[in-house]
């Protein structure tokens, strides 16, 4: 997912969220794999 804010961030998760586990998805969280977009 890609967001310009952590507001934007957290607004997108929690729309893609659901989804991904009704697909049998699960989203990591941990930090080592959020990168900065240059």
């Amino acid at each position: 997912l890609l967001a310009s804010s952590e507001h934007d961030l957290q607004f997108s998760l929690e729309r893609f969220t659901p989804e991904c586990e009704a697909a049998g998805m699960k989203i990591s969280s941990s930090t080592e794999n959020l990168r900065p977009w240059p």
